[in-house]
């Protein structure tokens, strides 16, 4: 028996070499957009099954073009940068039978709430000893409460996203005159290809989802603290922030004419 340290070696290139070796006449079939296809033509039946959001690393190299599960599946295959979760980019591409999502480890409350608009047939697996073992952590099951219930589902397209880089927040209601683009253009409608932030000209790919402008600012986690004030948004904060201030303001000068 021979023995390997894993961290000594470039899994994605032993990959590479093992699909090549066997492969070396299809390379079209290695592409990311040849997969999916496979994946209708032969899922015709009633029910497919994914894993999904399984860990950090899934949701970075979509959202990002970033992390280690990115770095090694570049080297041997074409790969979709959409800025946006996992989850969000496979499903769509996904054919419209049941669909079991495995794990569901990172997966938010937002994503929970567009896939269930999107697919009508759609199931929730956990595997919760097989996410302690590999993760350590569990899925967050608030967020699948009542997903079978018919709830109003935010529009999405009009979320924000800020620039990592810099932190220019590209409004889809104010879209960007600078670069030509109309107001109510989603971020997900941009070229990936060809835009690049106004500011410091860094990709879409460094760009990260922080929801509309109704949405609370702050961690979520600090959302319930605060006698309700930390659940407002950025708008209705700021107009009690400086009114209050504005009222110190005017109670402190109004003390001069008391003399």
């Amino acid at each position: 028996m021979i023995g390997i340290q894993l961290d000594e070696v470039d899994l994605g290139s032993v990959y590479k070499n093992y699909i090549s070796s066997i492969m070396s006449d299809r390379e079209d079939e290695l592409s990311y957009k040849y997969l999916f296809e496979k994946i209708k033509q032969y899922n015709t039946g009633d029910i497919v099954c994914i894993h999904n959001q399984e860990s950090l690393t899934e949701d970075t190299l979509f959202s990002q073009g970033s992390g280690a599960l990115y770095n090694q599946l570049k080297e041997f295959t074409e790969l979709e940068v959409s800025g946006l979760s996992a989850l969000r980019t496979v499903l769509p591409k996904m054919p419209q039978v049941s669909t079991l999502l495995v794990h569901n480890t990172y997966t938010s409350q937002a994503d929970v709430q567009w896939a269930e608009a999107q697919h009508e047939n759609l199931f929730w697996c956990t595997c919760p000893k097989a996410n302690l073992y590999i993760e350590g952590r569990l899925p967050n099951y608030e967020n699948f409460k009542g997903v079978n219930v018919e709830q109003p589902i935010p529009n999405l397209e009009q979320n924000r996203f800020e620039c990592r880089s810099c932190g220019y927040i590209y409004d889809p209601s104010e879209g960007n005159k600078k670069l030509n683009i109309p107001k109510n253009t989603p971020f997900s409608e941009l070229d990936g290809n060809t835009f690049a932030c106004p500011v410091c000209r860094a990709g879409k790919n460094f760009y990260k989802d922080i929801g509309s402008r109704a949405k609370p600012s702050g961690f979520e986690e600090n959302l319930v603290y605060g006698f309700g004030f930390n659940s407002l948004p950025p708008g209705q904060k700021n107009i009690l922030i400086f009114g209050g201030l504005a009222f110190a303001a005017a109670m402190f000068l109004s003390l001069y004419s008391l003399h």
